[in-house]
């Protein structure tokens, strides 16, 4: 099953704790999973260790955001192993890539035509041309991307979950706190229609 929704961080909503001012950040999640009634034995889960993962600090921090949410949704969390051994239980494989780029925001040159009024017939109005300049500067965008598989027992890939964000916000778990939650809201869930929305944020712009 699939359900997708689309987040663009913008409005009402969400809050970057760790941020100083407001960016939006644009964010795309999906999740793919068994049927709730499948996944509805499953009551406990274990982060999976990546020993090849080239940040493992990294990928340590993130992982415990996302055993605090699984948590939080009532799922016992039963420590780091390699992979699931209990019947009951899976495991949370997790990859996350990050980059980062510029985009040049051209100078443009404005003119407006303003009507000024005279006092009477001795002193009559003329017009005049103001002018004022925008862009001519450089943002800097960060992608994050954070794939998520949960894995039972046996290997079998039980629910995935996808998310990227785009913005200005380069903050990485700061990102990641506003966006799992929407993204697990995902597990364990029907298929549904996709959804738009907007939230503002607050975000460290580099």
């Amino acid at each position: 099953m699939l359900r997708a929704a689309r987040t663009i961080l913008g409005m009402a909503g969400l809050t970057l704790g760790a941020c100083a001012s407001p960016v939006e950040v644009q964010a795309n999640l999906q999740g793919f999973g068994l049927a709730p009634a499948e996944l509805a034995p499953y009551r406990a889960f274990v982060m999976a260790a990546d020993p090849e993962s080239p940040h493992p600090l990294r990928d340590q921090a993130v992982a415990q955001l996302i055993a605090d949410e699984l948590a939080a949704h009532g799922l016992q969390f039963r420590g780091v192993r390699e992979a699931a051994a209990a019947p009951d239980e899976f495991a949370v494989q997790l990859r996350l890539t990050i980059d980062e780029s510029s985009v040049e925001v051209p100078e443009q040159v404005h003119l407006q035509d303003t009507y000024w009024p005279g006092h009477g017939w001795h002193s009559p109005g003329s017009w005049h041309t103001n002018a004022w300049v925008s862009g001519g500067y450089t943002i800097r965008l960060f992608r994050h991307a954070l794939e998520l598989q949960f894995r039972d027992a046996a290997g079998r890939e039980l629910w995935r979950g996808d998310l990227t964000t785009v913005g200005e916000c380069g903050d990485l778990m700061a990102v990641l706190r506003a966006c799992l939650p929407a993204l697990l809201a995902e597990f364990p869930a029907p298929s549904g229609a996709p959804a738009d929305r907007r939230f503002e944020v607050a975000a460290i712009v580099e």
